[in-house]
């Protein structure tokens, strides 16, 4: 039973990072989530919008305006599930008039469709829709290691062309992080750019099966290149090498 209650919850509650952005109300900083991711995976569960999951009953509470410039929004949210609907109540609230360093009142623009789209993300959480970010997972990086990799294997799984689809767009990836590398104007600047390839590859080479020497060769190389071409004066013959920690030049 227990398994059951959690099927919806377990299909969805992993968000992929590249939809997640940092975000900030008064002083409070937080993870957002794209409401179209949201409304995707809402989609792929429920079926389109309006039909297999959406609001109804939906209205605006206007009775603390005037007080706080704030409206409340009612609604009943729904969603089908095996060809059942099921409901429950929600409610959110917004300020949608503020008043500028002027002193001159504001009205929020589309503050309908504002409201409307965050009712339906505090929807989508109660359901687990991109939980590990409202739970405050996006906040642990060996979290967001594992997501990373757990996502692009679920890529993998659809199938040979998807493989191949990820190497070349990963070759591609490569040789940019070469080209940022190889303008880096001066040593420091070269050793992050290195460094933070050099992690990455290694990430992505894991959902490839990919070996990290495989992955990282053309990095390293790109990044010993470019530390020779920065110190010239040090290097007195062919044999020097340089150190991949400190790119520092070193005797063999």
């Amino acid at each position: 039973m227990t398994d059951n209650n959690m099927k919806i919850w377990d299909a969805v509650e992993s968000t992929p990072q590249e939809f997640t952005k940092d975000a900030r109300k008064g002083m409070h900083s937080f993870k957002s989530i794209s409401p179209g991711y949201l409304m995707k995976k809402a989609t792929e569960q429920f079926g389109p919008y309006g039909k297999g999951f959406g609001l109804k009953d939906s209205k605006f509470n206007w009775e603390m305006f005037e007080a706080t410039g704030m409206v409340i929004h009612e609604a009943v949210f729904f969603f089908m599930i095996e060809g059942e609907e099921s409901t429950f109540q929600i409610s959110n609230s917004m300020y949608v008039k503020y008043t500028s360093k002027k002193g001159q009142g504001i009205i929020v623009e589309e503050f309908a469709k504002k409201i409307e789209t965050n009712t339906l993300s505090k929807a989508f959480s109660r359901l687990g829709i991109g939980g590990d970010v409202f739970m405050g997972m996006h906040d642990d990086q060996e979290y967001l290691n594992e997501s990373y990799i757990e996502n692009e294997y679920r890529k993998i799984e659809e199938g040979p062309g998807k493989v191949t689809e990820l190497t070349e767009e990963f070759k591609e990836w490569i040789t940019k992080q070469c080209d940022l590398i190889d303008k880096a104007h001066s040593i420091p600047l070269a050793k992050g750019c290195y460094t933070i390839a050099m992690n990455e590859s290694i990430r992505k080479a894991k959902t490839l099966n990919m070996s990290e020497d495989r992955a990282t060769q053309r990095i390293e190389q790109t990044f010993r290149e470019r530390i020779k071409e920065l110190k010239p004066s040090k290097i007195e013959n062919i044999n020097q090498d340089v150190d991949m920690n400190t790119g520092e030049v070193t005797n063999d």
